[in-house]
This record gives C-alpha cells, sequence and structure tokens, in this order.
C-alpha cells in the first residue's frame, strides 16, 4: 500500500454486491460464444456453492472476486463509492491480517482507494462485451 503504485482496494462488500446471478448466466449463454458458455458454468457452479455455504442478499447469486477487479480496469464504473482512505494492514495482535481502513476526510495520510459498493448490472455489461468478442474473431 505504501509502495507509491496508486493502489485500489476491492474488498468483499463491492465483490458481493457486484454479483453474478442465474439470470446474468442465462445472457452469457446466449452469447453463443465457448467464453459466455464456460463462464455460465463456472458462475453456476459458484452459485450452488454460494446458495449452499454463504447466501447473498440477491437470490441465486455469487461473487466473482477476481472478474470484478480486472474488470474495474476496463471501465472503472464498476466500482462505486470509491473514496481516497488511509489503509494499513495489521501485523500483530488483534488486528493481525485485517485489513483497516479510515475513511474520514480529516485523515492526513491517504494512501490508497477503497471501493465500498459495486454495481453488478455494469458488471455483467462489461463481462458480456468481452464474450461477444468471441464472435467478432470468428471463434
Amino acid at each position: 500500500i505504501s509502495s507509491g503504485v496508486r493502489v485500489t482496494m476491492v474488498p468483499l462488500d463491492a465483490t458481493h454486491a457486484a454479483c453474478i446471478t442465474l439470470d446474468d448466466c442465462k445472457r452469457f449463454r446466449a452469447l453463443n460464444t465457448v467464453s459466455g458458455d464456460f463462464a455460465a458454468e463456472l458462475c453456476e457452479q459458484r452459485i450452488v456453492m454460494h446458495n449452499a455455504a454463504q447466501p447473498l442478499d440477491v437470490p441465486d447469486a455469487a461473487a466473482v472476486h477476481d472478474a470484478l477487479c480486472i474488470a474495474y480496469l476496463i471501465d472503472p464504473g464498476v466500482l462505486k463509492d470509491v473514496r481516497h482512505v488511509h489503509c494499513v494492514v495489521g501485523f500483530r495482535d488483534f488486528c493481525e491480517g485485517q485489513t483497516i481502513v479510515d475513511p474520514r476526510y480529516y485523515t492526513e495520510e491517504k494512501n490508497c482507494y477503497y471501493a465500498f459498493d459495486g454495481d453488478r448490472f455494469k458488471f455483467v455489461d462489461v463481462l458480456c462485451d468481452l464474450f461477444a468478442r468471441d464472435k467478432r474473431k470468428g471463434r
């Protein structure tokens, strides 16, 4: 975080908000591409596991954490409520391994951007656009 490179953290709050649903999987399949079908299959499996072990607020949905981070590089609009904050990772005692975020406006050293929310509809649109490119390449 203190490397000097701009850091944007995408925590579980954002990835759970920008979840993929079974209806989204239908959109992926409707593209009739290898990547759309593959993504639908993987997401459907994740949804089964999420429903069993960690249901989200949105029914029949699952978080796809890493894909949201990459989608942010393509279209930053997939993340919402991104704030410049002070952030540290605890290395001892009670906070070992925890990310500690101080979003107060008067914090002196703001060292990263932190996404407090995600836009699931824009995220799926970005994915559909990418998966549809299979057709344009003649695959």
